[in-house]
């Protein structure tokens, strides 16, 4: 149901860029092959308080390096973290560091890496594993680890991300369809939206 709404209302957006085109035709836009790419790009970029769909993965058993440091492997519908925060530390960690940067270089070194204080967790391994730095007292235990599941655009999709959804799916689709124009037109209509939420 959700699926199908943002798909007739990408086909409206795409209407309200060319009103009187009649040379574009809609019927042959590949709308619902892009719907799940537009649904993970909106859930990746929109602000997390409006976002209300959140799982724990607190659960999950921790690989522990001995050091303060340690591992925990992430679901397989992980798309994005929203709060993480290990028994001991001050506050949580909302926006991970990618391990090809150099706030995650940083953390080999055992005087600059992250603490109680300014805790650091990096997605590792393609997204598939979040590493933490650093707990002051073995054992390690997980005190709140909530993230933003995704395996494709369902019912459970949050409504109030369904006009932006509709936006960025008509960019991707004339973007595909070689209309530049009328793909920035879609973009620039969906960064306002986002910016409102």
């Amino acid at each position: 149901m959700m699926r199908e709404k943002i798909i007739r209302r990408a086909l409206r957006c795409i209407d309200e860029i060319y009103p009187y085109d009649v040379e574009v035709n809609v019927q042959q836009f590949p709308l619902a092959e892009f719907a799940d790419e537009a649904a993970r790009r909106v859930l990746l970029s929109a602000p997390l308080h409006a976002i209300p769909l959140t799982r724990s993965f607190a659960d999950a058993p921790l690989r522990e390096n001995g050091d303060g440091t340690g591992s925990v492997e992430l679901p397989p519908d992980f798309l994005r973290l929203a709060r993480f925060r290990m028994q001991g530390w001050r506050r949580a960690v909302l926006v991970p560091v990618a391990d090809d940067t150099p706030a995650y270089a940083l953390q080999s070194n055992p005087y600059l890496r992250g603490g109680v204080a300014k805790p650091v967790a990096a997605l590792t391994h393609g997204g598939t594993r979040l590493e933490y730095f650093s707990v002051p007292d073995d054992p390690a235990t997980i005190a709140e680890a909530l993230y933003i599941p995704f395996t494709s655009l369902d019912d459970t999709f949050p409504e109030r991300l369904a006009e932006v959804t509709a936006w960025v799916l008509a960019s991707l689709v004339l973007g595909v369809s070689n209309d530049g124009k009328g793909a920035e037109a879609a973009a620039a209509r969906a960064n306002e939206l986002m910016a409102v939420l």
